[in-house]
């Protein structure tokens, strides 16, 4: 690969001119250029990703990332139970419930109304928003049942199985590197 591509590589009017077939030629001759280079700034940004992701993998924290109320400290996680949705305590609900429901936004809206109006924000299309509030909470509580399961089937779709991503990779990287014995 000869240094004569490095200026016209580097002309963003040199891609734009480029016919398809000449394009994927080119486009190939750069990639191995970047990757011989001996400051490759692709190679060091993966390697830097990498590291940083095994370091965050390595020391979990408690913060629940879909959590509405970023300042709340919570002191006894072990008696209180959280929507899987919204990271709110759903405490109030029945045993079973894994998610907000009515009753926990009726006690939302009732008890935390700064905490139910972000709910509202957050979980309630324009189509409801002038009915009646039984209406509303229903619909909001449809919307957090639906938000996880769009959240999967989007997973789904972004990452088939058979590709490959970060994530599964450093699952495969801990297994090995701490097998169970």
């Amino acid at each position: 690969m000869a240094r004569i591509y490095l200026i016209p590589y580097s002309s963003k009017n040199y891609w734009r001119n480029l016919r398809t077939e000449n394009f994927k030629y080119h486009r190939k001759n750069l990639e191995t250029l970047i990757d011989k280079s001996s400051v490759s700034v692709k190679r060091e940004l993966s390697k830097n990703i990498f590291d940083k992701a095994i370091e965050l993998s390595a020391n979990p924290t408690q913060i629940n990332p879909y959590s509405l109320m970023l300042n709340e400290v919570v002191s006894d996680l072990n008696q209180r139970r959280f929507c899987e949705v919204t990271g709110l305590d759903i405490s109030m609900q029945k045993e079973s419930s894994k998610m907000l429901s009515i009753s926990g936004l009726r006690y939302y809206q009732k008890n935390e109304s700064s905490t139910f109006r972000k709910l509202v924000d957050r979980f309630l299309t324009d189509r409801w928003g002038k009915d009646k509030l039984t209406i509303q909470i229903q619909e909001i509580a449809h919307n957090i049942r639906n938000a996880k399961n769009n959240r999967i089937i989007s997973t789904k779709r972004k990452y088939p199985v058979q590709q490959l991503n970060l994530i599964n990779r450093l699952n495969l990287i801990e297994t090995y590197a701490n097998p169970i014995r």
